[in-house]
């Protein structure tokens, strides 16, 4: 009999909150609003998945396989495939402040790389809420986070 653990007493929980400097964002008088959405660009091969405000890519979503060996080694610990957001941006307008936040876990041989579930909630509104599900290929673990991103209009 195979047992299965689930680790939904240690969901993670990614609070990105998207602050702003308003020179740069505020039109004429007008006021900042934010509009978050998960889009996906290119082609069928290697299409890739970003989290948009407006019409600006503030994180990519990545979940391919690195080909050099000295990343697999330094940066993602031997995980041939990780699920990594990356090129994240904290401000309208400002460049990435965060290279990668990884989205797997590594026990020993045990890498929940293998993406299960993706739901992504709040698509075109001021709250996104974007739900990663993964799993080990031994099907021991699952693993699932939460991102919600929201903008700070008091930054």
């Amino acid at each position: 009999m195979k047992k299965t653990i689930s680790i939904s007493a240690a969901v993670s929980v990614l609070l990105l909150s998207y602050s702003c400097f308003m020179s740069e964002v505020v039109h004429a008088g007008g006021s900042y609003t934010p509009f978050f959405t998960w889009q996906i660009r290119g082609g069928v091969v290697n299409p890739e998945q970003w989290i948009y405000d407006g019409d600006i890519p503030i994180a990519m979503f990545e979940n391919r396989t690195v080909e050099q060996p000295g990343q697999q080694l330094l940066f993602f610990n031997k995980v041939p495939k990780p699920l990594v957001l990356r090129k994240i941006k904290l401000t309208p307008g400002g460049d990435p402040l965060m290279e990668g936040i990884q989205l797997y876990c590594k026990c020993g041989d045990i890498v929940t790389d293998k993406l299960t579930g993706l739901d992504v909630k709040g698509h075109g509104t001021e709250r996104l809420t974007v739900t990663f599900v993964t799993q080990d290929c031994f099907m021991i673990v699952t693993l699932q986070r939460v991102l919600t991103l929201t903008f700070d209009k008091e930054k």
